[in-house]
């Protein structure tokens, strides 16, 4: 299979990244045959063993600078996927399907990305933001926005004209359905319980300045508020066992990471002493938390702890901004996002993966600059539901 990113944000050459997932009875033959499929034209001095290929030069009749002006050139490209050390670093990723928002900068709503495996770019998408795969490996939350006519207890000029609703995506048939709203404010940041029966997910007011956690069983029914206050709670995670959900509130004055019990109880934090913590996630065993944290907003970092909030640890030591760490369903990987920059060229966030500790990351998608990656959510698919574990 090929990825390949682009467009160029400069004039000049233009240097792409291809992806190849290649079987064990690969071929040189067969792998030109597959890139002239894209129509990016024949490689040249192309070589071949298990899980490389060299460098090479494609010819292309046409691509666009930053102006998105047609140029006629000859692309240099980077194969460097897999990396030297696939073995290494794909033995024993678990089955499982990835899925995150794609779209322009911070610009929403995006596309839904749904891969089968973090190592296959063969994806289904759709419009929307937020995903979560279900635990039965055949069901995707997220939220979309629907129009709404809202009645006139506020200003014209600052009533929104649309407000998130959150919808339930077949993974099989490719349908959606809508699942909740509010006639209050928007619906947002879906999460399943690990046995399917329940919903957690946030409210917003018309005015956006604050926001609750909510819970409702999978059918949308039966719906309670958790949280209450004025500041921010979003981002709920159910604990694997259903008892407690995690989340990320601004009630002590910064962002911090806090479980409460299932029915909104003993609201307490396990973050008082980092600068700052966003997207909580549990790992699938219930007795670690992954979390974005740094202290200045330019070097952000993925720290994993006890789920009582000690032996907290840095374990991607990034030099840009890592966050939104998500655990596969096994607990052994950890996926991320990740920015980087190339001035002048816009900055880009990539998905990447990496062991529990910290060890063998590997960028999983290759955008072109100005694209974010983000929302991330790594789940089973209905052959790895035996494997156990969730998300």
């Amino acid at each position: 299979y090929l990825n390949l990113s682009g467009p160029p944000c400069s004039k000049g050459k233009m240097t792409y990244r291809l992806g190849f997932i290649l079987p064990d009875d690969a071929t040189a033959a067969k792998v030109v045959e597959q890139v002239s499929r894209y129509h990016i034209g024949k490689p040249r001095g192309l070589t071949l063993d298990r899980f490389s290929l060299t460098l090479f030069e494609l010819e292309r009749n046409s691509g666009w600078n930053q102006a998105g002006q047609p140029v006629h050139e000859i692309m240099l490209a980077e194969l460097s996927w897999p990396s030297p050390d696939f073995d290494a670093v794909y033995k024993g990723v678990p089955v499982g399907r990835l899925a995150f928002v794609t779209s322009a900068a911070a610009t929403r709503p995006g596309e839904i990305c749904i891969l089968p495996r973090p190592d296959i770019h063969r994806e289904n998408r759709l419009q929307g933001d937020e995903p979560y795969l279900l635990p039965d490996g055949k069901h995707l939350l997220y939220s979309r926005q629907e129009p709404i006519d809202w009645s006139r207890s506020i200003k014209d000029s600052e009533s929104p004209k649309m407000r998130n609703g959150i919808y339930v995506y077949n993974l099989t048939k490719r349908t959606s359905a809508p699942l909740l709203n509010d006639s209050a404010g928007s619906c947002e940041q879906p999460a399943s319980s690990a046995d399917g029966t329940r919903i957690a997910y946030v409210v917003w007011p018309k005015d956006r300045k604050t926001s609750h956690i909510w819970i409702a069983n999978t059918d949308g029914m039966v719906r309670k508020q958790l949280t209450s206050g004025n500041h921010y709670n979003w981002t709920p995670r159910w604990s694997p066992d259903g008892t407690k959900i995690l989340f990320e509130t601004t009630r002590s004055g910064k962002r911090e990471a806090y479980v409460m019990d299932a029915d909104g109880q003993n609201q307490t934090s396990r973050t008082p002493n980092a600068p700052i913590a966003h997207s909580p996630s549990w790992s699938p065993d219930g007795l670690r938390i992954a979390f974005m944290s740094h202290a200045t907003n330019s070097n952000a970092n993925i720290f994993v702890m006890n789920a009582d909030g000690s032996n907290v640890q840095n374990i991607s030591k990034g030099t840009t901004r890592d966050s939104e760490p998500v655990w596969s369903p096994d607990g052994k990987w950890i996926a991320f996002t990740r920015t980087s920059t190339n001035p002048p060229c816009p900055e880009r966030m990539d998905v990447w993966i990496m062991r529990s500790n910290g060890t063998g990351q590997q960028q999983i998608t290759h955008n072109a600059p100005g694209i974010w990656s983000s929302s991330l959510t790594w789940g089973q698919t209905v052959q790895s539901q035996s494997a156990g574990g969730g998300r």
